[in-house]
């Protein structure tokens, strides 16, 4: 887990600013994977979800912030959006993700109802792909 960049930053609510103000972001190293898992507060028992959609903030050509870590070259330009199905008990990919450019939008149809999901084999035009907020659309099944 990347200490300074940790996964943490892309469910903290500060979204690419165009006013170069503070924002956070976790990189993830070429072709890893970052996962959200919903849990009870003790940890002992999942929560499921029925997701509708996600939505990545990313790097983009044209930052109005640009600097030599960040040149528009390390948006998540793709992934294998997955999620964690019970009754099959394993990964299931519900869309391949290729050749972003800019911040991207999945809308799952049907909805899906899960406990984890998760950008699989991430990658990036350049070097190690930039999440600056990765949002989930659900509501809560039980």
């Amino acid at each position: 887990v990347n200490s300074v960049y940790p996964p943490t930053a892309m469910n903290d609510t500060e979204l690419e600013s165009a006013l170069c103000g503070p924002y956070s972001y976790c990189t993830v190293p070429q072709d890893d994977w970052v996962q959200y898992t919903w849990l009870t507060s003790d940890k002992e028992d999942y929560i499921e979800h029925t997701i509708y959609g996600l939505w990545i903030d990313t790097s983009h050509p044209g930052d109005p912030c640009p600097s030599a870590w960040d040149d528009g070259t390390r948006a998540l330009a793709g992934a294998e959006i997955q999620w964690w199905s019970f009754e099959l008990e394993s990964w299931v990919t519900a869309a391949v993700i290729e050749d972003q450019t800019d911040d991207w939008t999945y809308e799952f149809d049907p909805p899906i109802v899960t406990a984890a999901i998760r950008l699989f084999e991430v990658y990036s035009l350049n070097a190690s792909p930039m999440i600056y907020e990765w949002e989930v659309y659900e509501c809560m099944t039980k």
